[in-house]
């Protein structure tokens, strides 16, 4: 189990967000971008044996001080469908936390990408 560091690009009122690499109980550092309230997240890269990748999101302040105590759910698609997904595949998020990550919580030999693309709207 490892905290897969993430990187980003910064284009303006747009930002990209990437994780790499991601294996079986990785989960992703949490990203802290509120203020880009528009989300949409592509899942891709080789699944292995039944790996589920889910998007994570938390309002809990312990994210920062007390992390493994921080408590996370799971984000949904327009259509309330918890975003956990066993093949490739991109989703609108719904929900705007303060935090958000992915969550590797199943599978053997996954090595999993996601990106999320995120704007600034209004």
């Amino acid at each position: 189990m490892a905290i897969v560091a993430l990187s980003s690009e910064n284009l303006g009122n747009v930002q990209i967000v990437k994780w790499e690499g991601l294996t079986t109980n990785d989960t992703g550092q949490p990203w802290r971008r509120a203020d880009f309230n528009d989300k949409c997240v592509q899942i891709l890269g080789d699944f292995g044996t039944n790996a589920t990748v889910t998007i994570q999101g938390s309002n809990d302040p312990r994210v920062i001080t007390d992390p493994s105590n921080a408590v996370w759910f799971s984000v949904t698609d327009p259509q309330a469908n918890a975003i956990a997904k066993t093949a490739a595949a991109g989703e609108q998020i719904l929900e705007n936390p303060v935090w958000i990550r992915p969550s590797v919580t199943s599978g053997t030999n996954p090595d999993l990408d996601i990106i999320i693309c995120a704007s600034k709207v209004g």
